[in-house]
């Protein structure tokens, strides 16, 4: 049985149920991000470029308040695995426990093998160990 998937609504993403929130929060592309300092809602996607051009040469002119973006944790980096974009300081969770594409081992066979297909890998696993119903004995294939 696989996760359900939904499609974001802002950039038509297909995300699983279980991880829309996450992703419209704080991956989303499209969504949109409270600037600290000039307090506008900008895309997820134009941040980094309003911090650095426009946030922060406007205060510079005006010697003003000290702006809260860190320049490296909200720039754009491509994941290794799908080779979609996520701000840098969220590719490490999507690498880890979210892509798809990810490589993974097989708890029953030690296989390495793509995250999006453990769950039919195990249809054809020589590893696998399963219940035999009514009976409380285990096989193995």
């Amino acid at each position: 049985m696989s996760a359900r998937k939904v499609i974001c609504r802002l950039c038509t993403s297909s995300v699983k149920h279980a991880t829309i929130d996450y992703h419209v929060a704080r991956v989303c592309p499209e969504a949109f991000k409270k600037c600290t300092l000039c307090k506008r809602d900008i895309k997820r996607k134009n941040f980094a470029l309003h911090c650095e051009k426009e946030c922060c040469e406007s205060q510079k002119q005006t010697k003003s308040a000290k702006h809260t973006f860190n320049a490296t944790e909200n720039e754009y980096v491509t994941c290794n695995y799908c080779f979609k974009d996520f701000m840098k300081s969220e590719i490490g969770i999507h690498a880890k426990t979210l892509c798809p594409e990810r490589m993974t081992t097989c708890n029953n066979c030690g296989v390495k093998l793509r995250k999006k297909i453990s769950k039919k890998h195990l249809e054809t696993c020589p590893g696998w160990i399963y219940s035999v119903p009514n009976c409380g004995n285990k096989k193995q294939e």
